[in-house]
């Protein structure tokens, strides 16, 4: 049994549907408070829209848990952290990379990561954290589930016929990964017996300008370069933020990625 906090944001909405396939029976924040016998709980809150909202209700949400959980009755409880919260490293970032927020959204989930630990630090806590760690996610733009992050904004501004502007040239590169092939690997991940404390879900890498030049392609829009960021998704000093998904792939060697971002882009996405 999993819960989901936040299953009406486009990551908690995506998650109930991967579990669900892979058998689990799955609760929403509907209900008045976790029941005893759920042992996997997701914080799908929108860090984007309310950055001091998610800290605040997660730790409220630990609260009652610590209050009401015993050790021998253990909640596996996960949280979401972007690559771009972590610090820039000359190599891929590792599960053991230490957190360096540059922005508002990412801050909310460094702050996150670090409560859930800290509640688990606690004596007598039944709180077992496990955090995944992802790149840019992306998906169709849904204006009732927007979904954060420097992909969604490009595609959303496209759509729009908005101006697209290149972070310098553009050569940076990330981890992208469709939001249902993210979701399917929390679920994978979930279905295990020993469950890690962080690990880093898989994607594939591209350059900023390859898949903003693909997007503009898309939509028949030109983009010009500019040092400023239309929104607070990329914070623009960073180089390359690519994860290191090395551990994902010991533990789950037979997962797959079911999208690519060029095949799915050109499907009318």
């Amino acid at each position: 049994m999993v819960m989901i906090i936040g299953a009406d944001t486009a990551l908690g909405a995506a998650m109930a549907t991967a579990l669900s396939a892979a058998g689990f029976q799955v609760l929403d924040d509907a209900a008045e408070r976790v029941p005893i016998d759920c042992n996997r709980v997701l914080y799908c809150h929108d860090a984007a829209r309310d950055p001091e909202g998610h800290v605040a209700a997660l730790d409220a949400l630990c609260r009652s848990l610590a209050a009401t959980r015993t050790m021998d009755c253990q909640v596996h409880f996960g949280v979401f952290t972007p690559a771009n919260a972590c610090a820039k490293a000359g190599r891929a970032i590792r599960e053991t990379a230490m957190l360096k927020p540059l922005c508002q959204r990412d801050l909310a989930h460094a702050q996150a990561e670090l409560l859930l630990h800290s509640w688990f630090g606690r004596s007598r806590t039944a709180i077992l954290p496990i955090v995944f760690r992802h790149g840019e996610l992306y998906a169709a733009p849904d204006d009732r589930r927007p979904l954060a992050g420097h992909v969604n904004a490009c595609l959303r501004r496209a759509k729009s016929l908005q101006p697209m502007r290149f972070p310098g040239l553009g050569l940076q590169k990330r981890t992208l990964t469709h939001l249902d092939d993210f979701a399917s690997a929390v679920a994978a991940v979930l279905k295990g017996d020993f469950l890690p404390d962080v690990i880093n879900v898989p994607g594939e890498t591209m350059a900023i300008a390859d898949y903003m030049n693909d997007i503009c392609s898309h939509y028949g829009l030109e983009a010009s370069l500019a040092s400023d960021p239309f929104d607070d998704d990329l914070p623009w000093g960073l180089g390359d933020r690519v994860l290191s998904a090395a551990e994902f792939r010991s533990e789950l060697p037979d997962f797959r990625l079911r999208h690519r971002f060029r095949s799915w882009l050109a499907l009318g996405n």
